[in-house]
């Protein structure tokens, strides 16, 4: 939870309760997507939250994997990508060996 003083007033944000894809703007959690990949394009880094604890695997629009890891749940977690060549990407959520979800991303 952070908290934001403005004009000696506090105001607090509970992050797992963000919606980074529209910025500044809070949302009920349970309008929220399971996974959320900005920004999109993006550059060097690649910012992902999941809320569950899931495997991810990062493959270019050729099928060549990328990347693999694991993500925490309700963590903003950064993947660095500034040596990867511009072009489109898809990051695939699973868990126990299914496949949950997958989102495309650009890198410019």
């Amino acid at each position: 939870m952070a908290i934001f003083s403005q004009q000696n007033e506090k105001t607090k944000i509970d992050f797992r309760n963000y919606d980074y894809s529209r910025p500044n703007r809070v949302v009920p959690y349970e309008c929220q997507d399971d996974f959320v990949v900005y920004p999109n394009p993006c550059s060097n880094q690649l910012y992902v939250r999941s809320l569950q604890n899931v495997d991810y695997k990062i493959v270019d629009m050729f099928g060549n994997l990328m990347k693999t890891g694991f993500l925490k749940r309700n963590e903003v977690n950064i993947v660095e990508i500034t040596e990867w060549m511009k072009g489109g990407y898809v990051i695939v959520f699973s868990s126990k060996q299914k496949v949950i979800e997958s989102k495309h991303f650009v890198k410019k």
